[in-house]
């Protein structure tokens, strides 16, 4: 018991001495710590500059090497010119025919849409040529039976003037 109670006691004594210095060290180091932290901030600042630089060059490296794997050699150059010039050319002739498509479905919509629009306007000239059939002779039938009333009406009145006057 009484080792353990020994080395109890240093190691108390020892955290009480680091625990002083380390409270002188903190109310000393206020000033030293906002150097520390803006001139933190400055590394910063650089080593993120730094950083994208090494990963710009690692990308540009790895680019390089892909492109000397594939191409290599002049065969191998040849060989990968005639895939781009395949793939620009599959490309070039399905925007042909995407082309070619769409100006005929859209030929066939113009089509349809004619065709309707000129039902359309025949059915509306007949219906229109129909109430005006309907209308005139409504009106010549009104002004048949307007002239034979007033026929009627003046046929008295005609009589009296015809028999005074002679």
């Amino acid at each position: 018991m009484a080792t353990t109670t020994k080395k109890a006691a240093p190691k108390t004594a020892a955290k009480a001495k680091s625990a002083k210095t380390k409270t002188r060290g903190r109310a000393g180091a206020k000033p030293k710590a906002a150097a520390k932290q803006s001139h933190s901030r400055v590394e910063r600042a650089a080593d993120l500059q730094v950083g994208a630089v090494l990963v710009a060059r690692d990308t540009v490296i790895d680019a390089i090497e892909e492109l000397r794997t594939t191409v290599g050699s002049r065969k191998g150059a040849e060989k990968q010119l005639k895939k781009v010039e395949h793939r620009g050319s599959v490309a070039r002739s399905k925007a042909e025919r995407e082309v070619r498509q769409a100006s005929a479905r859209i030929e066939r919509e113009i089509k349809r849409n004619r065709t309707r629009i000129e039902r359309e306007v025949r059915n509306f000239r007949k219906d229109a040529d129909k109430q005006l059939r309907s209308v005139r002779s409504d009106v010549t039938r009104q002004a048949d039976v307007v002239s034979g009333r007033v026929q009627d009406a003046v046929a008295p009145i005609v009589e009296q003037v015809s028999k005074v006057t002679a």
